[in-house]
């Protein structure tokens, strides 16, 4: 249903789901700080995305440190 009132696939549906559930969940300092505008959409995939290779127990620390280099880079940085 979300998929036609969005005029997506369902596949693509799914997938925008699961990234959302991925950050909330994995990465709820990125998420503020996006929410706060002191970050963008693109930096919070790059730490997604690079943060599936971080262990989760260094996961909150990464995610630090990711943020604060987002403060002041652009997310291709």
């Amino acid at each position: 249903e979300i998929g036609g009132v969005l005029r997506s696939p369902d596949r693509t549906v799914q997938r925008r789901i699961g990234e959302a559930r991925e950050i909330v969940e994995f990465y709820p300092a990125a998420l503020s700080a996006w929410e706060h505008g002191f970050i963008t959409r693109g930096h919070v995939t790059v730490i997604v995305d690079v943060g599936r290779v971080v262990p989760v127990d260094r996961r909150a620390e990464f995610e630090r440190e990711a943020i604060d280099r987002s403060l002041n880079d652009t997310p291709n940085r």
